[in-house]
């Protein structure tokens, strides 16, 4: 029973030893006014700094992000989500709090556009379309953008008030409107910054999600023991 355990434990570290995650929780609160909105379209933008992300993380194509997530501490609806864009930017240093000011996708990368499922409370992950690299000695600029026209209401998510030097200053902005986003959207400057996973997935990768064992007792006989393994990678194991 033990070896086969141990095992099974050492497979799956030979997987995942290289993928890694990196979560912005610090000053945690919630907002129903970022990620998905309670209006008909919205739109978000919000800085980490390089202290937050770690000044080496996700530097190389083989270190890229690939994949986020985002924290949801109560369900809403519609839980399936389209149009909803995800754009990243490496910015200066000295970037660190938003003004007031008109929607601007100038020097983003478009890194999703798809279709996604906030079905779940606690971290809702999804892949990118186009892994992100970070450029070393710059702050990370992320904009969340949802523009399927639909009324969203009841969704509480995870914030990650202003950052690590304060939890007042302005290190988001946002706006929902029943109107589309274009270039006349005025984003109001808000502290509460979207709370966010970022990672990097290797091609193979499994992770232990649950381990079943017998009841407490005084064990007379063999006793089963189970490992629930998920797969976390890009390929099939």
């Amino acid at each position: 029973m033990k070896k086969i355990y141990f095992l099974l434990i050492a497979i799956l570290l030979k997987f995942s030893v290289q993928s890694q995650t990196v979560a912005t929780t610090i000053n945690g609160s919630y907002s129903a006014n970022v990620v998905v909105g309670q209006s008909n379209y919205h739109v978000s933008e919000a800085i980490y700094t390089e202290t937050e992300i770690g000044a080496s993380n996700f530097t190389s194509a083989g270190t890229a992000i690939n994949k986020i997530g985002y924290n949801i501490l109560q369900l809403g609806s519609p839980t399936t989500i389209t149009n909803f864009k995800i754009r990243m930017k490496n910015v200066s240093l000295n970037t660190t709090t938003f003004n007031t000011g008109n929607y601007n996708t100038n020097g983003y990368t478009l890194v999703f556009n798809g279709t996604v499922d906030f079905s779940r409370l606690d971290w809702n992950e999804f892949l990118l379309t186009t892994p992100f690299v970070r450029t070393p000695g710059t702050n990370l600029q992320v904009m969340v953008e949802r523009g399927d026209g639909v009324l969203n209401s009841g969704y509480l998510v995870s914030t990650t008030n202003g950052n690590q030097t304060s939890t007042t200053i302005t290190t988001s902005r946002r706006a929902n409107t029943t109107a589309a986003i274009g270039a006349t959207t005025s984003l109001t400057a808000s502290a509460f910054r979207p709370a966010i996973e970022l990672i990097h997935v290797q091609p193979n990768d499994a992770s232990i999600t649950d381990l079943v064992t017998p009841p407490v007792s005084c064990y007379t006989s063999n006793q089963n023991i189970g490992i629930v393994v998920t797969n976390s990678g890009l390929n099939n194991i």
